[in-house]
């Protein structure tokens, strides 16, 4: 994975995040999509059951979290951002 350009550092620090496509496989974000919904409380696939407009959730330390943010293509962006 290329380093970050400008515009995603500057849309870092203004956003608190910069979108990373194929960052990781699609199944890590498929497993770690499933424990979020699970947290949540609410169905996917039904949005009568999306009845807050906000949830927060802790820390996710599970095994397809841990794998997405230690995967070798990630690291030069991590310290990209941390400089």
């Amino acid at each position: 994975m290329k380093p970050l350009d400008e515009a995603q550092v500057q849309q870092f620090i203004e956003s608190g995040f910069v979108r990373l496509d194929h960052a990781f496989p699609r199944n890590l974000a498929d497993e770690g999509c499933q424990l979020l919904w699970q947290d949540t409380g609410c169905n996917p696939h039904d949005p009568k059951t999306w009845t807050q407009p906000l949830v927060r959730l802790g820390d996710y330390a599970q095994e397809p979290f841990w794998q997405a943010m230690n995967m070798l293509c990630c690291m030069p962006l991590l310290i990209d951002l941390s400089v």
